[in-house]
């Protein structure tokens, strides 16, 4: 592994040791696309040097205009200057840092945090970080798992707040960690040398480093309040579950066809009229709030996507949808919805542990979590189908013109004022507003769209910029990917496939099976059900004795004649009430519809808020049981969405026929 250093090495030590080899190894084993481009540049040697200090630790000096020479760290000792900042570094379980040096202050706000410390860096400099990275053993500090590094491309030089340098990635990277680490808040510190040398863009990348953590606190927020609207919506939805195919029926059915996705920003007004070019040669996967616009152009389109939790978009299926299209929904969106649809539904699913619980009854849905976007879940779907490449229309994820969506769309759905505007890089102009839900989603979809080989085209001509995509205007887009003979005919052959796909005989030859596997599962549930009918006693007397346990210690506190006698008691109480606390515990790791519905529940309202998780996925305060965790409460839901579950399941299994596969049953 040969390896360019573009480092100058002086002081009165002379040349210093390079580390640059051993160093690339361990970053390439944590982040390699970073090792990559570290490996092929080459810095400037005049630019950024490393001096030696009395101590021998290396410090490093930056040139910047002007020629002033701006320390990164102590000539003298380093290391003690960094330990300086213990006091301040210990507190925070999450950090957002700007600004690597050499690295020192980094060791040290790992070493005072523990194990739950998690550290997101930025470097604005990569010549600094190349630097570094030959001037100290940096292995383990690059092979922390606690560590996660961002390194910009090139010095930003007062730039770093303006929206458009967004197509950097650094939203969606630090979208993607605080999800891995389900931090809404972090403590903030800018590496004082680093503002020294480029005080704007120092401060603005602390500024969008805390605008992605409102972005996602704020999404998470939205999340946790539905949850426990999605969670009933997806036993609501058992029936139609249970009686329809999975989306993965329709998995590579496009064979490679064009797809042009139709979502309700408002810039679909400027294109609409379009579209119908469109459908002769691509797939057109229609958003629910977008057919009545498609509908005002006489537009069917192949699919319609839903997954809102409430249902203000029934009246919409209800007065647009037809029999003939599909509707792909997600298994937690509202029953009206699903019910207003008048053609066949597919349901996807998120993933969750209540799903993956109910595969063995229903089936296999997929697992699609990301979807905070009925947009999202589009992209989603276009490639579960095999389509390449994927054409958006309509996908402002920003205020256009002040509005959320196109004019078709009732008004009720439009943004209301007073709410918070964030700014976001624009893919016509340079700069567009949108909310902090939406800018998550954004973050997520330019994700996803850079991770997928295939082409992503955004057609919209308006809105938010998404990160990967090739941005032209609807015409050509069409002209490119939807016009000839042989695409017609293809394509007509794709459209044969998911008629055969989803009729009446496909899904008789399938009726047996699925009977069989809900009278099983009916089976399998009631025995569940009876379980957590025996664990919800136990857990009340658990919370008995602890409750009891608090009146005898509070009663010992106030009665000093009967003090000794009233602690045993309550420490006899407490012994129980822990003792039951345990055994709870255990039954919750190991049962799975309580590890399902319910730490799902625990997880999202109580557990995200407090910003922590248990390394097992298990909820802390279930983890950390105490007498007075409110267990029975969860328990006595669990056992109610068994019966809940049985019943379904088991009037399924005694009624179900393919010919009601879709349908209300």
């Amino acid at each position: 592994m040969t390896l360019p250093t573009g480092c100058s090495v002086e002081g009165r030590k002379g040349m210093a040791p390079d580390f640059t080899e051993m160093n690339l190894r361990a970053l390439h084993g944590r982040f390699p696309a970073l090792a990559e481009r570290m490996i092929r540049r080459e810095r400037p040697a005049a630019r950024v040097a490393v001096v030696a200090t009395p101590s021998g630790s290396p410090s490093a000096e930056v040139v910047i205009a002007g020629g002033e020479r701006i320390p990164l760290h102590s000539r003298r000792d380093p290391r003690r200057e960094a330990s300086r900042l213990q006091d301040e570094m210990r507190a925070g379980r999450v950090w957002f840092v700007v600004g690597f040096g050499l690295g020192y202050h980094v060791e040290t706000l790992l070493a005072v945090g523990g194990e739950q410390r998690r550290v997101f860096l930025v470097e604005p400099d990569p010549d600094v970080f190349r630097t570094a990275l030959a001037a100290r053993d940096l292995t383990a500090l690059l092979a922390d798992p606690r560590l996660t590094l961002f390194v910009a491309e090139s010095p930003r030089l007062g730039d770093a707040r303006d929206p458009a340098a967004g197509d950097d990635g650094l939203e969606e990277a630090v979208a993607a960690w605080l999800e891995r680490h389900w931090a809404r808040s972090a403590r903030r510190f800018v590496f004082p040398p680093s503002r020294r040398i480029d005080p704007e863009g120092a401060e603005g990348y602390a500024q969008r480093l805390e605008a992605a953590c409102a972005r996602f606190g704020s999404a998470v927020e939205t999340h946790a309040r539905l949850f426990h609207r999605c969670r009933g919506n997806h036993l609501r939805n058992l029936p139609r579950i249970a009686g329809a195919w999975p989306v993965t029926r329709l998995r590579d059915l496009a064979g490679g066809q064009a797809a042009v996705c139709v979502a309700a920003g408002p810039s679909l007004d400027r294109n609409v009229s379009v579209l119908a070019a469109a459908r002769e040669g691509a797939l057109i996967l229609a958003v629910d709030s977008a057919l009545p616009a498609l509908a005002a152009h006489r537009i069917t389109p192949d699919l319609v996507c839903a997954l809102d939790a409430v249902p203000d978009k029934a009246h919409v299926l209800a007065a647009y949808s037809t029999p003939g299209t599909p509707l792909l929904a997600m298994e937690d969106a509202h029953p009206a919805i699903v019910a207003a649809h008048r053609g066949p539904v597919l349901f996807a699913g998120r993933g969750t542990e209540l799903g993956e619980f109910l595969r063995d009854y229903v089936g296999e849905n997929g697992a699609y979590p990301e979807e905070m976007t009925v947009a999202n879940f589009a992209f989603s779907m276009a490639r579960l189908l095999g389509c390449e490449p994927v054409v958006f229309v309509g996908l402002d994820l920003a205020l256009t013109g002040g509005r959320m969506h196109a004019s078709e769309v009732v008004e009720h759905w439009n943004f209301p004022d007073g709410m918070e505007r964030v700014a976001v890089r624009g893919s016509v102009e340079p700069v567009v507003y949108t909310l902090p839900n939406l800018a998550v989603a954004l973050d997520q979809f330019s994700r996803r769209v850079r991770a997928w080989p295939g082409r992503f085209i955004d057609a919209t001509e308006g809105g938010a910029y998404v990160g990967g995509s090739v941005v032209m205007p609807l015409r050509e887009a069409i002209e490119r990917c939807c016009v000839g003979a042989a695409r017609r005919e293809a394509l007509e052959g794709v459209r044969a496939a998911l008629a055969r796909r989803l009729s009446p005989d496909a899904e008789a030859a399938d009726a047996a099976q699925r009977a069989e596997t809900l009278h099983a599962g009916a089976a399998r549930l009631a025995k569940t059900s009876a379980f957590l009918a025996d664990v919800c006693r136990m857990a009340a007397l658990g919370r008995t004795c602890a409750r009891n346990h608090l009146v005898m210690a509070a009663a010992a506190a106030a009665a000093p004649r009967f003090r000794a006698h009233l602690a045993q008691d309550a420490a006899t109480l407490k012994e129980k009430a822990q003792a039951v606390a345990d055994m709870l515990r255990d039954i919750a790791s190991r049962t799975p519809i309580f590890a399902s519905g319910l730490a799902d529940h625990y997880f999202h309202t109580r557990d995200l808020a407090a910003g922590e998780l248990d390394r097992a996925r298990l909820p802390p305060g279930l983890a950390r049981a105490t007498p007075l965790d409110p267990l029975p409460h969860y328990f006595r839901s669990a056992m109610r969405a068994a019966n809940l579950l049985r019943r379904e399941l088991g009037r399924l299994a005694r009624g179900w026929t393919p010919a009601r596969s879709g349908r209300e049953t």
